[in-house]
């Protein structure tokens, strides 16, 4: 008698089950560890860390014993103790326990400070470059929030120098509720030297938004240098340019860019167009690999994106029920293809190798956990994105090895597989 048990991608263990003559023996077996998630350690930063120890929103001039997280980016920016902070100098990086940081001190119109409103950093000379690196305990378990009444976006970095090479780190957090007056909901990046970066890894930007007639609710993201946002899902934000991500590369010289891997744009609103993704300039422009891009709607057109004037190249990539298009620009969208992307409509004029329009990539309902602590998209049963990708990287959004044939999008489908089975009587 012979049968076969079921081995999936996502699957923890596999387990063996043996019968021998009149005797019922259950052997457990560990036979391999195919899709477990992303158990790597938090990325290490070299200088000094502050340990943000109280939840509360404080920033005090004297010591108190303990250290917020506005008091610990204050210290950063003076490169000094601040309040409960201790920075014996070089510290760059602030480490947050798991739990929830409300931002309650409301700017009442002093936008551009870091005492009241949002968390800003903020440079205008040339050779002051800061280096700011914010880590989180897990998108799930590490929230930066804001009271119902909080009248200013979450972060805000700045940097008037061309000449300086400032970078900016935020990994492992969830970023929510800003309320921006300009650019950027959740968090605002203007660093115009070509020499700076700002990366965002393991996270969520969600439920944020700006005024009527500004730019990205979830992110404005305007930077000459390298930019990129891996494992991150950008979630129900509402902007009039960009719902989702603003992202402008007019100071550059088109050799950086914005670079998106493993990211889930999902269910932005635009007032006016870019529900998902605005895109902006005539530098670098957006390089995508498997990014799915659905549900997205721009109030008059171009619900998933919006491209004016740069360039955006797709690999791997979903682009899906946008609502008033999936695509739209000016002059054009013009999608560069790099090969094996999905859209839902034509809109988007993808004539790359494996791609296909017009195609609906059967998506979940809803953004879920899957087996993660971050929230993706699943490919539903029978998804024609299933096995139809080529050179993705070598995990997913949640972390989960990609095995055999990708597939496209930020999320790796459990593809079952079989293991032979033999039951022996004797």
């Amino acid at each position: 008698m012979k049968r076969q048990a079921l081995l999936t991608k996502g699957a923890r263990f596999v387990f063996v089950l043996a019968i021998t003559a009149g005797l019922f023996c259950v052997t457990f077996a560990l036979i391999g560890v195919i899709g477990t998630g992303d158990t790597s350690p938090p990325t290490a930063y070299a200088a000094g860390t502050i340990n943000v120890t109280t939840f509360a929103d404080e920033y005090d001039t004297t010591p108190n014993g303990t250290c917020s997280l506005r008091e610990a980016v204050q210290s950063i920016i003076y490169d000094s103790s601040f309040g409960g902070c201790t920075n014996t100098g070089g510290a760059d990086t602030v480490q947050l326990q798991a739990g929830t940081y409300t931002l309650t001190r409301l700017a009442s119109g002093s936008l551009s400070t870091n005492s009241v409103g949002s968390l800003y950093v903020a440079n205008f000379q040339a050779g002051d470059d800061f280096t700011v690196n914010i880590l989180g305990a897990g998108s799930d378990q590490t929230i930066i929030s804001t009271t119902a009444s909080f009248d200013d976006r979450v972060f805000g970095f700045y940097d008037g120098s061309t000449d300086n090479t400032s970078s900016v780190a935020i990994e492992g957090v969830t970023i929510q509720g800003g309320n921006g007056n300009d650019y950027g909901g959740g968090i605002y990046v203007q660093i115009p030297s070509e020499t700076a970066s700002f990366s965002l890894k393991d996270a969520v930007i969600q439920n944020n938004q700006v005024g009527d007639h500004d730019y990205g609710g979830g992110l404005y993201l305007g930077s000459a240098g390298h930019t990129t946002l891996e494992r991150v899902t950008v979630y129900n934000n509402w902007g009039y340019y960009g719902g989702g991500i603003y992202y402008t590369d007019q100071y550059g010289d088109g050799q950086d860019g914005l670079t998106l891997i493993n990211v889930t744009i999902y269910s932005n609103t635009a007032g006016f167009v870019g529900g998902g993704l605005y895109a902006y300039g005539s530098g670098g422009g957006v390089t995508a690999t498997n990014v799915t891009i659905a549900n997205n709607k721009g109030v008059s057109s171009s619900g998933n994106i919006y491209n004016y004037g740069t360039t955006i190249r797709l690999q791997n990539t979903i682009i899906a029920d946008g609502i008033n298009n999936d695509c739209g620009g000016n002059p054009s969208p013009d999608i560069t293809s790099l090969g094996y992307n999905m859209a839902s409509d034509s809109s988007c004029n993808l004539g790359g190798t494996g791609d296909m329009n017009n195609t609906d990539p059967l998506l979940d309902s809803q953004l879920r956990y899957n087996g993660s602590t971050m929230p993706t998209l699943a490919l539903l049963d029978n998804s024609p994105a299933i096995n139809e990708g080529s050179g993705c990287p070598d995990t997913d959004q949640r972390g989960w090895s990609r095995v055999g044939p990708c597939d496209i999008g930020a999320y790796e489908y459990p593809t079952l597989g079989y293991l032979p089975l033999v039951l022996k009587n004797e």
